[in-house]
């Protein structure tokens, strides 16, 4: 992956017929410059729009911030818009922080300059024998109050699950989506984007088992048992019916009554 580039950017002060466009070489932030003086009556107007050129087939909105309310200004993407960005646009975040990301530190979760999501698990991948506690997820528990702010170091499963469903956009609806958001497009978009996660130097997507890919799960399962891992399964689960009550286990949808559970 390339490393992030400054991109053209577009100031349009509203009281202006046209807006102004300005290459990475003009984005200097030398207080006489025509950007900088540009910026600054942007954002003392109030009455602006700034987006960002990396794809002229979306608007995305960029915002004037300065320091300490003075100079220099700089143009931040909007909240939430970091993952809609060109990989090679230095406002682009593979990590959405506007998103679930923001409750974890940096060591639970980070991006790296080519883009690679760098997970710290509450278990090990590597399956030990030395350390069997470590190899094992933790207990789920109630979710925290919402008066704790203090940012997770460590992320557990239904973190890593969050993470997964926000990255590849799953969290998102639309009406078009309609029909289309079928089981196969669901885990392809899943083994996708765990292709782009690590934990120490294990992919997320070499141990992840999906269910209706027969042919990754099989590289997946022969990965985890010559370089000793922990497998993670991603599967829908058969609807609750009350016969169920007596097990603590539901059936992968799909599966026969025969099968064993997940």
């Amino acid at each position: 992956m390339k490393r992030k580039q400054q991109i053209k950017v577009c100031v349009h002060l509203l009281e202006k017929d046209k807006p102004y466009y300005f290459r990475p070489e003009q984005q200097k932030t030398t207080a006489d410059s025509f950007f900088q003086h540009t910026l600054k009556l942007a954002r003392d107007n109030h009455n602006y729009i700034a987006t960002c050129c990396c794809d002229p087939s979306r608007e995305l909105k960029l915002y004037i911030r300065s320091n300490k309310g003075s100079g220099p200004f700089t143009l931040c993407r909007n909240p939430n818009t970091g993952p809609g960005h060109k990989p090679f646009c230095s406002y682009h975040s593979h990590l959405n922080t506007d998103g679930g990301a923001k409750s974890y530190s940096s060591s639970a979760v980070r991006e790296e300059e080519d883009g690679t999501l760098r997970i710290g698990l509450d278990f090990s991948l590597r399956v030990s024998a030395a350390d069997p506690e470590r190899a094992a997820p933790a207990a789920m528990y109630p979710p925290r109050e919402k008066k704790q702010v203090n940012r997770l170091g460590k992320m557990k499963m239904l973190g890593l699950l969050h993470l997964l469903w926000e990255n590849s956009g799953l969290n998102e609806w639309a009406p078009w989506f309609e029909g289309k958001r079928r089981l196969i497009t669901v885990m392809s978009r899943l083994q996708k984007e765990a292709s782009n996660i690590k934990q120490g130097r294990t992919v997320l997507s070499d141990v992840l088992l999906l269910q209706g890919n027969e042919h990754a799960n099989k590289k997946a399962v022969s990965y985890a048992c010559t370089n000793s891992r922990r497998l993670i399964v991603i599967s829908e689960l058969n609807e609750w019916s009350p016969a169920m009550i007596a097990g603590n286990n539901l059936p992968l949808a799909g599966t026969t009554k025969n099968s064993p559970p997940a």
